[in-house]
Parts: C-alpha cells; structure tokens; sequence
C-alpha cells in the first residue's frame, strides 16, 4: 500500500524540490511521478499561484493537484489491485531569504480508490476526504552544499505521514546531487527508502527537471527498487 501514502507526499515533495524563489515568473506549472514495486505508480500535474498582492517565494500562495496512482497488496490469500484518483486544493505561505527558503500549506484533499477484487477490510476504499498539511524548506550549510527538508501529513483519514531530507551537492550552476531518505506510514503501515536526487536541470529561465532513484522497503514486503521524474515550468 505504499503507492497510496506516497502520493500524499509527492505534491509537496515537488513543491520543495523545486523550490518557487528559483523562478521569475507569475505562477510555476508542477509534474511528476514514481514507478517502483508491487506494481505501484503514482503522478500528478497542478498549479501554484501567488495570491492578489504576493509572488511566489514570497508570501501567500494557492495550489491545486490532481493525482493518480496504482498499488498492489496482499489481503489474506488475496492479490488486491487498487487504483485511485485524487485532487487537493491549498492555501501557502512561503519566505525565501538569503540561504534558502520555507513554505507551509492546508488544505482540503479527496481520493477515490477502487479495488479488485473488493477489499472490506481496506479503510481506503471508496471515497476519502482528509486535511492534508505540509512543511518544506531548503537551507545552504556551504557555498555548494545544501539541505532540503519535507513533511506531510493527512489528518481526520487514515493518519498518513510522508517525509523526506536530501542532501545535495552543487555539480553545475543549479544542478545538484546527493542522497536522499523518506520516512512513511499510516495507522497500519510503516516503510522507509533510500536513493541518489539529481535535481536542476535547466532549460533557460522557464523549466527546471530533476529524477531520483533508489530501494524502497515495506514493512512485511520485499525491497523493491523505485524511479522517479520532477518538472517544473514557470510561466
């Protein structure tokens, strides 16, 4: 079931890898996704846009997501396939300052899950409206070393948590790699991954793309490996 709470996480995991101070523009256009084992997959596609009177990077924001993803499980002898669509709607605030910046949001969240065959012991299943917040932020330690940091988490559902911390090393003007870890779960379920970011890749001014890939590993499942890919275009 780890497909599910990582997509609670990956929308502000965009957020942050991306981070808003990095564009000129008036709104920043976010996408990306993650394919890994037990047959999940997840992406999203949205908009963040400063409020009246604000800019990205620096005061009020709104934000609007649509997700999609596919897990596998297991439930008793059965193979449960589970697929759902999602939407998330919030509201910002974010500072940028002379090393790094931060961001916090609230909002509303709803996911639909449809599973096969049915599963009446998954809480999961059907429609599920949840208040999801987050925290990120990015810090320069040196020159050409910083840290980015995020928390999620989906409260009044099933509890879900989603962090993540990387490390990152500048290689080239804004591109940078480093480690990254993630920390995850919910009332029933905990897991954990591992992996390398590359995180910066410029075209001009309007679009920056990054990928990630590591092991990810689920309480009671096998270790599986995962690969991901983070758009951002400002316009």
């Amino acid at each position: 079931m780890m497909a599910r709470i990582q997509a609670a996480g990956l929308c502000a995991a965009l957020v942050s890898s991306l981070a808003p101070t990095a564009f000129a523009g008036d709104n920043l256009f976010i996408a990306g996704g993650q394919i890994g084992g037990q047959n999940s997959s997840y992406g999203l596609a949205g908009v963040i846009t400063p409020l009246p009177g604000n800019s990205l990077g620096n005061g009020w924001v709104g934000q609007v997501f649509a997700e999609v993803l596919t897990y596998r499980y297991k439930s008793g002898a059965a193979t449960i396939d589970a697929l759902a669509l999602g939407t998330s709607l919030s509201v910002g605030y974010t500072k940028g300052y002379a090393d790094g910046w931060w961001g916090a949001y609230v909002g509303p969240s709803y996911r639909h899950t449809d599973l096969s065959p049915n599963d009446p012991s998954n809480a999961a299943e059907g429609g599920v409206v949840s208040a999801r917040l987050q925290l990120q932020g990015e810090h320069h330690l040196l020159q050409n070393v910083k840290a980015n940091a995020i928390v999620s988490y989906e409260a009044f559902s099933t509890n879900a948590y989603w962090t993540r911390l990387r490390a990152l090393y500048r290689i080239s003007g804004d591109m940078y790699i480093g480690p990254e870890g993630v920390l995850q779960g919910d009332d029933s379920y905990e897991g954990y991954a591992a992996g390398i970011a590359l995180v910066g890749i410029q075209f001009g001014k309007q679009i920056s793309l990054g990928f990630d890939v590591g092991v990810s590993k689920t309480r009671g499942v096998d270790a599986a490996p995962y690969g991901g890919l983070e758009l951002g275009a400002n316009f």
